[in-house]
């Protein structure tokens, strides 16, 4: 684990052009893994953005087939607006998040759902962290090269 304080913000990869409709996130754009880890959570993997290279890590990051991983893009969050908008699932410690660093992504962290919360409260969460992304996506333009990262430092 890292000593590094947590951002105000976080992306998450979009690995489907489908989830996005007109401009928006949708929930199936935050579907959490289904492995269930020891602590009783299940993982949804993010950047924090504690500078440019978190996001140009997903806009270039590529499957083993060397096509690009996330072909729908990156979407943008900011953390306040998450903690308030699922404030009740952390005060029941049902939703939170964590830094977990990865050796070849150093910005890596998870949000968390209890694996044992009703699948029609998880979808609730993966609802409202699409509401809470909306429109505020870093779009790749296609699925061959990944988008232009030169602007964003």
């Amino acid at each position: 684990m890292t000593d590094k304080k947590i951002p105000e913000s976080f992306y998450r990869g979009i690995s489907n052009k489908d989830f996005i409709r007109d401009g928006h996130v949708l929930p199936s754009a935050f579907q959490f893994d289904k492995p269930i880890r020891d602590d009783g959570f299940q993982e949804l993997s993010i950047n924090w953005n504690d500078g440019p290279e978190a996001l140009e890590i997903l806009l270039t990051q590529k499957k083993e087939n060397g096509k690009l991983q996330f072909v729908g893009g990156v979407a943008y969050l900011e953390l306040g607006s998450v903690k308030s908008a699922l404030k009740n699932f952390m005060i029941k410690k049902h939703f939170d998040y964590e830094r977990r660093e990865l050796p070849e992504n150093e910005f890596h962290g998870n949000l968390l759902v209890a694996a044992n919360l009703d699948k029609n409260l998880r979808a609730l969460i993966s609802a409202v962290l699409a509401t809470t992304a909306g429109y505020d996506v870093f779009a790749q333009e296609n699925e061959e090269e990944p988008h232009d990262v030169s602007n964003i430092r």
